[in-house]
């Protein structure tokens, strides 16, 4: 056998702009795989390799990049968006009933009727929009449920469902922390609107369909995620009920993108350790990577200072400072590094309470630091100088989401920027202050959130400078590194994907366009909302090709 064939590559891809994102952002011109990892990496002589079973690809110098490392979304809260009936295009109350109605009309009586997306500007309660009997008077006989979290943090439910699920005026389920969100109008009488906790209980309650069904709604979210070159996924603050489905998808080899979950704390924190499951159990394709404390978000999360429409009202801690910090210490010691839900200023400085209590007993313990506990800030929204300074001396891992400035509700002048004040507005989702500092950033799109696409180019676009915002302006290379190493750094897998470079899993995208110098205008369409020039045109994890376009 001649030595060009030693190696006998499954893959090799050659004749292109390989963007490592190593440690030294080398760009080289080849890769080689091997048994679902990378073997080799450099010029073209990699192609010399190739033995008679390998398949090669020739880039035609197109970009190659390690695939993206989705840092925060809801997986099966895209897949059941998409096969649900879906309200965002709505343009009035009348349209969403007229909506409601029709897949009343389509569904046998009795069965539930989910939905999801009335958009932020007609989903409040009141004469001018929802009232209970609204949604009654056109499903009286079907229990509907429709998940407003692209909007905030919110449910509808109609008489029929609140009646199935135990909710009345005098009695609501005990998961329901003092009945909180249960929105009720001037007579104390429901209104249908959940939030706050009772936003968080109904997400778990509120099972509409098979598990047949929402298996398919994991493998559409996942098929999605690899058109636009995401092979590994934090799927944030899921139930028992959907990792029974993650796990049946990996069982049968239907799991196509490397998939990490976090639990919520509350519910699900002490069953798992007294289980002795730690982070990080599970296997290539699918763990248990932390457990969330989920927190409220705006107009409810807790601010410093109030909100310019509110007087008098800067939000309130979903859960007591107490609670959290109790809660943080037991997952640490127990084996449990913990993600929070981060927007309100006055949330992140108890969550940062909670945090530097748990790792002074961490550094006590073991000797180490955050370097090797991972505790992260999801979505960090609104932060001040002094949050910042305690950030970098923790070294805490920090979530943003870019592509929520695309979402109408943050537009100039827009809902947001008249709650918050323009001052706080505009200093939102700030992204370079924690770069400038060292601070470990990762991107995600926080799906079902305000902006609905998961396309990572639309929050490269946004970090990039496409809407303004020049004193937080990155360079494509530290955009880039912040939707791959930072990513996977922030789950704790660096030293197995997020870069490529030998040893490490196969996980691979190719890009129609040089991201590093295409013009952030050519990137994607504001108007629409859809890319532009910068496609994924192939999508490989484990050396396997997933997708094609």
């Amino acid at each position: 056998m001649s030595k060009a064939y030693a190696i006998q590559p499954d893959l090799i891809l050659h004749n292109g702009q390989v963007l490592t994102m190593d440690a030294a952002d080398t760009v080289a011109s080849a890769v080689a795989v091997k048994n679902k990892r990378i073997v080799a990496v450099g010029d073209e002589g990699i192609a010399n390799l190739a033995g008679p079973g390998t398949r090669v690809i020739d880039l035609k110098g197109r970009t190659l990049m390690p695939g993206f490392v989705e840092g925060h979304v809801h997986a099966e809260w895209y897949g059941r968006n998409q096969l649900t009936w879906n309200f965002k295009d709505c343009k009035s109350r009348e349209e969403v009933l007229q909506l409601l109605k029709r897949a009343v009309d389509q569904t046998p009586e009795g069965e539930w009727v989910a939905g999801c997306a009335i958009p932020i500007a007609i989903m409040q309660p009141g004469e001018s929009s929802f009232t209970l009997s609204d949604f009654d008077s056109v499903s009286p006989n079907h229990p509907v449920a429709i998940d407003c979290a692209s909007t905030g943090h919110c449910m509808w439910l109609n008489s029929q469902a609140m009646k199935r699920l135990g909710v009345s005026n005098e009695h609501y389920p005990s998961d329901i922390r003092d009945g909180d969100g249960i929105v009720r109008d001037g007579c104390g009488c429901m209104t249908g609107q959940m939030e706050g906790h009772a936003w968080n209980w109904a997400l778990r309650a509120v099972k509409p369909y098979t598990f047949d069904w929402y298996l398919k709604a994991l493998e559409r979210a996942q098929n999605d995620f690899l058109e636009v070159g995401i092979t590994a996924a934090h799927s944030a603050w899921e139930d028992p009920y959907i990792l029974n489905g993650w796990q049946t998808l990996e069982r049968e080899d239907r799991l196509k993108v490397r998939t990490y979950l976090s639990m919520d704390i509350e519910r699900y924190g002490q069953p798992l350790i007294d289980m002795g499951i730690r982070s990080g159990f599970g296997s290539d394709m699918l763990k248990i990577s932390q457990l969330k404390v989920i927190l409220n978000v705006p107009p409810r999360a807790a601010m410093i200072d109030d909100y310019v429409t509110r007087p008098g009202d800067s939000g309130y801690h979903l859960y007591p400072p107490e609670w959290v910090k109790e809660k943080v210490l037991h997952a640490v010691q127990n084996g449990w590094s913990v993600c929070a839900h981060s927007t309100g200023d006055r949330d992140t400085e108890m969550l940062m309470d909670a945090y530097e209590h748990a790792l002074e007993w961490y550094k006590a313990e073991t000797g180490k630091d955050n370097k090797s506990l991972r505790l992260r800030l999801e979505h960090t929204m609104f932060i001040t100088p002094e949050l910042i300074d305690r950030i970098v001396a923790s070294d805490i891992i920090v979530n943003v989401r870019p592509c929520g400035r695309l979402s109408p509700g943050d537009a100039p002048g827009g809902p947001h920027e008249r709650l918050l004040g323009h001052d706080r507005w505009s200093k939102s989702r700030a992204i370079k202050p924690f770069l400038d500092r060292g601070v470990s950033v990762n991107f995600g799109c926080d799906y079902p959130a305000p902006c609905g696409f998961i396309d990572p180019g639309a929050s490269l676009y946004s970090a990039l400078g496409g809407i303004g915002e020049p004193w937080d302006v990155i360079t494509p290379m530290e955009a880039l590194r912040c939707y791959t190493i930072n990513s996977a750094y922030g789950l704790n897998v660096e030293n197995e994907l997020g870069s490529i470079e030998a040893g490490k899993f196969a996980d691979l995208a190719v890009l129609s366009e040089d991201p590093l110098t295409l013009p952030v205008e050519r990137m994607w369409d504001p108007e629409t909302n859809t890319p532009l020039d910068l496609k994924v045109d192939c999508t490989i994890v484990g050396g396997q090709v997933e997708y094609e376009r």
